[in-house]
């Protein structure tokens, strides 16, 4: 009776621990709540398997003509830096040449870049980022001489002067669907998040349509702020802003950045407050320092569409339009995958979405 009594001692011991580690991990930032809300845990779920193929699977089907030569309009984010050497790489395989134009993060450096564009007179212009009110005047006189234009992550659509727009507004609101869906898994109807975009990028406009829509949708009491800090805050006084405003706030247990340079410093300014706890961080888009800050569990989750893969994706734009076939292939919205902590070791520099892209793609062109 003695041991059978110590062994129920032991077992009622063994569970009040289990018991009170899940409650925990179920209440802090980086646990997963069990009581998430069930349509946004499927749809997490489903995220994070990684995806396999192409956005298009639509092979060109004519000759690509070569001997081509493009300017690409490069801001200065590391975002934006490390995508060159992916797009040269695409265009060496369709035997074009990649002229790189800085274009900074400001207005001004953008329309200057532009400008460049129009002054060269290229066979076309890759850019990304920033809305076409900014480079209206160069945009219609490359139209007028017949130069196509294929861009990158803007909320607009192709049209009065741009050929092709790759990850604009139907990959942008899948991305706020996914980290709306990734909070609410985690938080359930205990949500308060404060959601972090920027006016510098008519892109992200999309994305917090996306997670409000959804997140109200799912959880129509869970509390929303916003944030919104220009380009020149990302990495200085951005985290402090953050900061401010949790104190002010102090339920918020969920911050969604929806541009991945937007978290350098971020966990450790919570840390220094005394907030990593309290609040979790899920985003958009890996670079070594946020892949860093998920391997290390100061962010919870990095929802991922295709990265350096998205420059062959632009390269295959303009190689249908080169071919003169419909570029809406091209168009298609990326997959997403939701990387975690437990996944971010599968995560390789430059980081890509889809495996074995480059073949992939290279078959849709017709060309080794």
């Amino acid at each position: 009776m003695k041991a059978g009594s110590k062994t129920l001692r032991m077992v009622a011991s063994a569970a009040a621990v289990a018991a009170t580690v899940a409650a925990t991990v179920g209440t802090t930032a980086a646990g997963a709540s069990t009581k998430g809300i069930p349509a946004a845990k499927r749809a997490v779920a489903a995220l994070e398997k990684r995806p396999e193929h192409l956005p298009s699977t639509q092979a060109v089907g004519k000759a690509i003509p070569t001997g081509k030569t493009f300017d690409w309009l490069q801001c200065s984010l590391p975002t934006c830096t490390i995508l060159t050497p992916p797009l040269e790489a695409a265009a060496a395989k369709l035997g074009w040449t990649i002229k790189v134009v800085p274009a900074g993060i400001t207005p001004e450096t953008v329309k200057n870049a532009w400008d460049v564009a129009v002054r060269d007179h290229p066979d076309g212009v890759f850019a990304s980022g920033f809305p076409k009110t900014i480079f209206a005047t160069e945009l219609a006189q490359l139209k007028a001489d017949n130069i196509p234009v294929v861009d990158l992550a803007v909320g607009t659509t192709s049209g009065t002067g741009l050929t092709a727009i790759i990850q604009g507004n139907n990959t942008n609101h899948k991305i706020g669907l996914a980290l709306a869906d990734w909070v609410l898994a985690q938080k359930g109807k205990a949500a308060n998040t404060l959601l972090i975009s920027s006016s510098t990028f008519s892109t992200l406009a999309k994305i917090e349509q996306g997670f409000s829509g959804e997140y109200k949708r799912l959880c129509s009491s869970c509390a929303l702020g916003t944030l919104n800090e220009p380009a020149t805050t990302f990495g200085t006084s951005l985290p402090n802003d953050v900061v401010a405003y949790l104190k002010t706030h102090p339920k918020v247990n969920y911050v969604v950045p929806d541009e991945s340079a937007m978290n350098t410093g971020l966990p450790q300014a919570l840390a220094s407050a005394g907030l990593s706890k309290q609040v979790g961080i899920v985003s958009q888009y890996p670079s070594t320092t946020t892949v860093q800050y998920l391997k290390s569990g100061q962010m919870n989750a990095i929802v991922m569409p295709q990265m350096v893969d998205s420059m062959w994706q632009m390269a295959d734009a303009m190689a249908r339009q080169m071919a003169g076939v419909s570029v809406v292939p091209a168009e298609a919205p990326s997959p997403l995958w939701m990387v975690t902590p437990k996944t971010a070791g599968k995560l390789t520099t430059p980081y890509f979405l889809v495996p074995n892209y480059q073949e992939k793609y290279q078959q849709l062109w017709g060309v080794k």
